[in-house]
């Protein structure tokens, strides 16, 4: 089939949640898909041949909450000793299911669907060898590799059909077949092509008993595939459940936001039936950090909690909103109409200090909203100051401070600023928040405007913003002029877009929206939409406000970036949970994980398994110690082969394992050095990145 009789990706989603329609899926005892829940599942760290090390991870796994386990098959050998694990397995009293997970050899996947509940292949490599090879079929030529791959699948999926295996068609972003790539490109669509070309071929022989995943270490990559992968699946009528994970992820919160922000995001359209979080961890980590993403989905969407396993919603009561006396709680009335995504913004520039919001190259922002008030200076300068001196991240780019509209208001302002000009903190610029209610003066206003980088207000809108004796907005503008941003925190967006019109017209060329909700991402749709119907998109920047705990903020933050925009992000207060980084860390962390602003170095990772050829969490984590303060640049730690070159993405360096303690290192996708010691490996790529003019030296 011609790649320009593809299905484009639907522009817009389905709102209030409506999880995806699909048949149900046998993997031994249990079910993937259909009412079912979203299920929880995980992979092996351990050598497969080592059968007491593997079921002793396998127990702690299920011990964990993870009723499907996966193990690597590099060859017949280890497909042949499932069955002495299975034993022992059923020796400890444990029933869970298996999942043999095969690359490169047809003959293991047939010998482990005699044996266990699931295979799990990757079309990328189980009828191809990989060879970069450029060349230009012919329509006949590609249906003759089509007949030839038919030829080299068909006994699996008549073995899995026979035994009553399952099987997972799994495409991997950097494996894709030199067919795919001369054909679609390194792209989604050639991984919607990769997995569907199996699947079609299963459809042949009447097997259905299929799970589908298409995984990258690219969380945009991943939730456009796999929306191209449901438009195609919906025209030729295929409902196969879909396992969602991204690969590579990663360690730490790095790899957890990252998480949130693809999976989290798909399962919040209703796709997704299966999750794994790949961690450079132990594999046990994996199971919390998949419960953490099916929670806070929940959160954010409640009727997703009628598909995750009882038990799993968190009990510490709600998660935090903005400070006492800055506003309402995070979100209201639930939102029911479909919304239509229009093209990305360019907003007019809005000067901020130094760092300008918007502009025809708009970098994001990060903002910091403060908890305590103006008018408790002390234990204000001290929470700012912490953020200011944290050696770990980049400090916020302005500080939203919330007080009284009233005449204390200057008063407060100066001395605030007073004293963060003796810490030497002045240059971050502050918006002064406050409630936009019958008490506010005109001239309080201007002379704030005058003090601070921006004022943000913050209707109560219980009566309208034009009822009883507040100002009128266009008094508002007037007092503050021009030379002032103005912010609105309106939660609804029509009242929102009602504002703006008025404001513009008043004589300010441009304003600023800050989008407080829960849901985030819905909401970001729906002004984002109502601006362009208005006509406004290039005047009215859209700052994001975070809440929620880090996975919720990622889940619901993190598509909004990718697909509608927005000029910055405003985080806080912090939590105050001992195991969380602060919220400028996370909110950064949001923004590298959707490839808005890289403002660390980034770390594709795979997770161990039975293949590696090198621990691979400390190995990651030595190298992040002696390059994680390289800002942009993206180094890829891989096992061993099967997970690179080809899964390291867009990295600038790879770090792969080729051999018992043996490294070889890449620029890009081309290896330039072979067969290094681990430590001659460490030096040398630090050299290669000094080479390439991408190394900068510490402070210290």
């Amino acid at each position: 089939m011609s790649s320009d009789s593809r299905q484009k990706a639907p522009k817009g989603l389905p709102l209030p949640y409506r999880r995806r329609p699909t048949r149900v899926v046998r993997v031994g005892h249990l079910a993937i898909g259909g009412p079912h829940p979203i299920l929880i599942q995980s992979m092996t760290t351990s050598d497969t041949m080592d059968t007491q090390a593997v079921c002793g991870e396998i127990e702690g796994l299920v011990s964990a909450g993870c009723p499907l386990v996966r193990l690597t098959c590099p060859s017949i050998r280890e497909a042949d000793h499932l069955a002495v694990i299975k034993a022992e397995l059923r020796r400890r009293g444990l029933q869970v299911p298996l999942v043999a997970d095969i690359h490169f050899t047809p003959n293991a996947a047939l010998r482990a669907a005699e044996l266990v509940e699931k295979v799990r292949i990757n079309p990328g490599n189980y009828a191809d060898r990989k060879k970069n090879a450029v060349r230009e079929y012919s329509d006949a030529q590609y249906r003759e590799e089509l007949e030839r791959i038919q030829a080299r699948f068909k006994p699996l999926v008549l073995k899995c059909k026979e035994h009553g295996a399952a099987l997972r068609i799994g495409t991997n972003h950097g494996s894709l077949s030199d067919r795919i790539m001369n054909r679609y490109g390194d792209t989604p669509l050639g991984m919607v092509e990769s997995a569907l070309e199996f699947v079609r071929i299963c459809r042949n022989y009447d097997f259905h008993n299929i799970v589908l995943s298409l995984k990258s270490s690219v969380t945009s990559v991943v939730i456009e595939a796999h929306r191209l992968l449901i438009a195609q699946m919906d025209a030729e009528k295929m409902d196969y459940p879909i396992h969602l994970g991204i690969t590579e992820a990663g360690s730490g919160w790095p790899a957890r936001l990252k998480s949130a922000v693809g999976i989290g995001g798909l399962l919040s359209e209703g796709i997704g039936d299966t999750i794994r979080v790949s961690l450079t961890e132990p594999s046990v980590n994996e199971i919390a950090a998949c419960r953490e993403i099916l929670a806070g989905v929940a959160r954010v969407e409640p009727a997703f909690a009628a598909f995750i396993p009882a038990g799993m919603m968190k009990t510490d009561g709600p998660p935090p909103g903005p400070p006492a006396g800055a506003g309402g709680p995070c979100g209201d009335a639930p939102v029911s109409k479909p919304v239509t995504l229009p093209a990305p913004r360019i907003v007019e520039r809005i000067e901020l200090g130094t760092l300008p919001l918007g502009g025809p190259a708009p970098v994001p922002r990060v903002h910091y909203a403060a908890a305590a008030a103006v008018n408790e200076p002390d234990r204000l300068l001290r929470e700012l100051k912490h953020l200011l001196h944290d050696p770990n991240d980049d400090p916020p780019e302005a500080f939203w401070i919330h007080g009284p509209l009233n005449e204390r208001a200057p008063e407060l302002v100066q001395y605030l600023m007073s004293k963060l000009s003796e810490a030497g903190m002045r240059q971050t610029p502050l918006i002064y928040r406050g409630f936009y209610n019958d008490a506010v003066d005109p001239q309080i206003l201007f002379n704030l405007a005058a003090m601070v980088g921006g004022i943000s207000l913050i209707p109560e809108l219980n009566n309208g913003l034009d009822e009883g004796n507040r100002l009128p907005v266009e008094t508002v503008c007037a007092s503050i002029g021009d030379g002032c941003p103005l912010f609105w925190e309106i939660p609804d967006p029509r009242t929102a877009v009602s504002v703006c019109r008025r404001v513009l017209k008043a004589g300010l060329s441009r304003t600023a929206l800050v989008i407080i909700r829960q849901d985030l991402r819905h909401r970001v749709w729906q002004t984002v939409g109502a601006l362009a119907d208005a006509g406004l998109s290039a005047n009215v920047a859209l700052i994001l406000r975070l809440c929620g705990d880090p996975i919720e903020q990622a889940l619901s933050a993190g598509p909004a970036l990718l697909e509608s925009g927005g000029e910055a992000l405003l985080a806080g207060p912090a939590s105050g949970k001992a195991n969380e980084p602060n919220p400028i860390s996370i909110a950064f962390g949001i923004l590298q994980s959707v490839r808005r602003r890289l403002t660390r170095a980034e770390f594709i990772s795979c997770p161990s398994c039975g293949r590696t050829l090198f621990n691979l969490e400390t190995t990651t984590e030595r190298i992040r110690r002696r390059t994680g303060h390289l800002k942009g640049v993206k180094i890829a730690v891989m096992g061993c082969i099967v997970n690179g070159p080809g899964e390291m993405a867009d990295a600038d360096f790879g770090y792969v394992g080729s051999g018992v303690g043996k490294i070889d290192l890449y620029r890009g996708k081309i290896r330039v050095e072979r067969n290094l010691a681990p430590d001659e490996a460490d030096e040398a790529l630090v050299a290669l990145i000094k080479a390439d003019g991408r190394w900068v030296d510490t402070a210290d």
